[in-house]
This record gives C-alpha cells, structure tokens and sequence, in this order.
C-alpha cells in the first residue's frame, strides 16, 4: 500500500473550508498543511508551517519509507 492510498484512500475529498477555518484547524493541531507542489513551486514561496512532499515523490512511497508521524491520517490534511 502506497503512502499516498494510506493517507487519502480511493477517494479525493475537497474541502469547504474558509481559509480562516484551515489556519485554525492548524494552529489547534487538528490539522496539517501538506506542499505537493514541486521543489521550483515550494522555493518561489511556501506556507510557514507546510510540510513539503511533491507530488511526484509522495505517490511513490511506503508508509514505511519516510517518518509519517506528521502525515497523521486522523488528522485533517490540506494539500496545497
């Protein structure tokens, strides 16, 4: 199982949230911001507390294959 299925499974959700509910989700720690962009994208600017994984990289790892204690699947994870 992909790290990717283990995080978001078969189905795609997007969120309703305000922008104001997503800097709150994250600052209570019910949530994490995950960058998917690519490297370019993430060193032209990123969010402070985004945890950076591309795309490209994420669809190819294991569960095992990176520390996911981050990537909670419990908690919200917003993909930017």
């Amino acid at each position: 199982m992909s790290l990717w299925s283990k995080l978001f499974g078969d189905q795609r959700k997007f969120t309703a949230d305000t922008p104001k509910l997503i800097q709150q989700n994250i600052a209570d720690g019910k949530a994490i911001m995950l960058d998917v962009r690519s490297q370019i994208e993430w060193e032209n600017g990123h969010l402070k507390d985004a945890i950076f994984i591309p795309i490209t990289t994420l669809k190819m790892l294991t569960p095992e294959s990176i520390e996911v204690s981050e990537l909670d699947s419990e908690k919200i994870i917003y993909c930017h």
